[in-house]
Parts: C-alpha cells; structure tokens; sequence
C-alpha cells in the first residue's frame, strides 16, 4: 500500500507480478511498472485500487499484462494510460476517464470500462487477433478513431447512447456487437456516421432517434430495438448483409420493396 496526499507515486518491479492492494495518490500522478510480471488486483472486487490524477501502467514483458488475474484491475482516475504485453488489459474505473493511446503487444486484448463515461483516444486502433471491449456504464460512448481487429471481436457498450463517427471493422471471423442502450430505458440513441464492417456476426441494441447508417456482415445480423418506434430498414441496409438478419421491434417494422431476405 502507498499514499502521498496529492504528490506523484512511481513504483517498479522486475521481478514476479505487481499485486496492488491501495495506491493513493490524490490527484497527482501514478506511474507502475512491472518489467517481468503482470499487474494486478490482490483481491476480486471492484473498489478501486490505483487512485490518481494520470496513471501509467507498464507490464509489457512476454506473455505480461494488466488485470488478468483477481478480476480487472480497478482505479479511480482523469486518464489512463497502457502499455501492456500479450496477456493484455482489463481495467475498470470507478467513476469517469479518457483512455490514452493505448499499447498492447500483438495478439494481446483490451478491456476498459467506466462506471461513468469513457473517453476514447483520439487514435486508430488495431488488434489483429486481439479484442475490444469498451463500456460507459451511465453515460455516452463515442468513437474517436478507427477500431480494427481480424479475427477479434469488438464490443462496445453504452448506458445513454452511442455515436460512430469512425469506421470499425473485423476483416476475418471477429464478430461486433455495439450497444448502445445497455440499461434497456429507450433512450441510448445509436448514430452511425461511418460504416461497420463485421467479418463475422453483428450484433446492434438501440434506443430512440436512432440512425443505423451503413453496415455489412459476414454472418448473421440481430438488431434489438429497445423502443415503441415503428422501423424502416431500407434497401441499402439488406444490401449489405450476406446472412441472416433478425430485427426485433415494440414497434411496426417496415421492409423497402424489391428485397428479398433470408
């Protein structure tokens, strides 16, 4: 355990894991980091662990990460920033942050929720065979860059609406699921602004004033409306779709003429 009022904190490790019990540093700033090991909560639960203004966390050695053991590693922060090996990060912050460009060795997964909002970086990612998974647990998600992977599924999840203003693409088998109205209240609106691209299944939850853009799927398609509004899916958006598309509605759903589904 450490605290410092509200100076800077900077602990290293180079040999075995980093297990965090309380590190405290106001807002002043945080910097771990574990050359040989992995970072990592000492219990499961979700209090927070590492509370500072910025925090650095470093676990890039061979097969290393952040948060892959004893549950997410859990902090109350402004930003955070990662650089994690292979195995990895799963961070979860208490209340809301901005995620800095993170760094995650190839083949290595990304997981970062808030229970308030996150903020994405202003960067295009991509994770070949490693996935994405972002959460504002009581607020808006919003992409701030490209998200690409290949085979790796990408998630992203929202309490009070989502808008795409990047593309976002798995370019073999990963699937993506966007959800923008997680608390299932009708309103996270779902604006598309981009165009998604899923090589695999594509999964889309959505509020009112929702507008579903372009899209196309390597698999099967599932749309959940979590509103009373009637729906027109038009002719583009079947289109685009290789498989099957389920699309479920409180409301009326109306097909444009001169498709044929499946």
């Amino acid at each position: 355990n450490s605290s410092s009022g509200n100076g800077d904190i900077t602990l290293a490790n180079t040999t075995g894991n980093m297990l965090i019990g309380t590190v405290n540093a106001g807002t002043g700033t945080v910097t771990l980091t574990s050359t040989a090991g992995d970072i990592n909560d000492n219990a499961d639960d979700a209090t927070a662990d590492i509370t500072g203004g910025t925090l650095n966390l470093t676990a890039n050695g061979s097969g290393k990460g952040i948060g892959i053991a004893n549950g997410s590693l859990d902090t109350d922060a402004t930003t955070i920033n990662i650089n994690a090996g292979t195995g990895g990060a799963n961070v979860h912050d208490v209340g809301s942050v901005t995620l800095g460009t993170p760094t995650v060795a190839a083949g290595g997964s990304l997981t970062v929720s808030a229970d308030t909002v996150l903020t994405l970086p202003a960067a295009n990612l991509s994770f070949g065979a490693g996935s994405l998974d972002f959460t504002s647990g009581n607020g808006a998600l919003n992409t701030a860059g490209t998200l690409t992977t290949s085979s790796g599924n990408i998630t992203l999840t929202a309490s009070n609406g989502m808008t795409i203003n990047h593309d976002i693409s798995t370019t073999t088998t990963g699937d993506i699921t966007l959800n923008a109205d997680s608390n299932t209240d009708g309103t996270g609106a779902f604006i598309n602004n981009a165009t998604v691209s899923s090589g695999g299944d594509l999964t889309i939850t959505h509020g009112s004033g929702s507008t579903l853009g372009t899209y196309s799927a390597g698999g099967t398609t599932t749309i959940n409306a979590t509103q009373a509004e009637d729906v027109v899916i038009s002719a583009e958006f079947i289109a685009a779709l290789n498989d099957d598309i389920t699309y479920t509605a409180l409301g009326h759903i109306t097909v444009q003429a001169n498709q044929t589904t499946s």
